[in-house]
């Protein structure tokens, strides 16, 4: 199997207070989202907005069962047409955009996502161990900006009082230089008195971005948005990023083409390179391959 390009890598804590009615996942995968940004080519816009979904979709299966995976997909009606991101329980992961150079725009000096997502929806997917299909969410886009769609679907559809906060900073030079995210969710048990303290320390808390980019432990990170509760580490693991691209995958594909496409590949008598739109992977094939695949698809005329 070849190697993909993606190797950089991200640390997932997971946390619980000290009376159980509250848990929280942090994440920082700076060095993973800036890796993956740079192998797609892609624009600030494009990088915030894949980084964001991203991250939000570590975040949300760290608190799944073990062995499950979600998947997000937002869908816009303006220059960025799909965001999708999966994740698993163990932080494996892998996501598109639509748009690699998506335009700028930049709202109170920050990189906005409304103008370019527009309208939509945003979709999740819960994949569980012996289900034949996912269970599907889907709601109406808050507004476009990521993190508040994602808090939007956990506090509706899935009825858990969250806080989510996802750090996504582009550098003067247009890379990556602050990728992570918190979510706190409150448990059955917790008191009214403990949700009001969050949301109050929330308010006043300082930019997640500015931390992670200084390097701040993951506990200083969670209290910076939990304020004085008590939490103890429960887990720890790595973020990777996981395409399930191969060869045989790409090949499959050229089966789609149509009988134009394959009568000009093969008289140009040239290869032909497949991307990976996941990880930027490059699966390249010779005229004899494409000839035998355009036969084997029954759309060759042979005289």
């Amino acid at each position: 199997m070849a190697s993909h390009p993606v190797s950089q890598t991200g640390t997932l804590r997971g946390f619980m207070s000290k009376d159980n009615t509250v848990r929280a996942s942090v994440v920082v995968m700076t060095d993973l989202v800036q890796q993956l940004c740079e192998i797609q080519e892609m624009s600030p816009s494009s990088s915030v907005a894949l980084g964001r979904l991203l991250v939000a979709s570590v975040l949300v299966s760290s608190q799944l069962k073990e062995d499950q995976a979600i998947s997000f997909q937002i869908s816009g009606s303006e220059e960025i047409k799909k965001i999708y991101a999966h994740a698993q329980y163990d932080g494996l992961c892998r996501g598109f955009i639509s748009e690699r150079q998506a335009a700028l725009a930049v709202e109170n000096n920050k990189i906005s996502l409304k103008p370019l997502i527009g309208e939509g929806y945003f979709v999740a997917m819960t994949y569980i161990p012996k289900q034949k299909q996912p269970q599907v969410s889907q709601i109406e886009l808050q507004s476009g900006e990521i993190g508040e769609d994602v808090a939007y679907y956990l506090n509706q559809s899935c009825q858990i009082p969250c806080l989510l906060s996802l750090a996504l900073k582009i550098g003067k030079g247009g890379q990556v230089t602050a990728a992570g995210g918190v979510l706190i969710e409150l448990m059955p048990g917790h008191t009214e008195a403990t949700l009001s303290a969050i949301e109050e320390h929330h308010k006043n808390s300082a930019s997640l971005s500015n931390l992670i980019e200084e390097n701040k432990d993951f506990k200083a990170l969670l209290d910076n948005h939990a304020g004085c509760i008590e939490f103890r580490e429960v887990r720890s693991h790595s973020v990777n990023y996981g395409c399930t691209c191969s060869r045989e995958k790409a090949e499959q594909s050229l089966f789609l083409l149509s009988v134009n496409d394959f009568v000009e590949i093969l008289a140009s008598q040239e290869s032909l390179n497949v991307d990976c739109e996941m990880c930027g992977l490059n699966y390249s094939f010779e005229f004899d391959e494409i000839n035998l695949i355009y036969k084997k698809s029954g759309k060759a005329q042979i005289h």
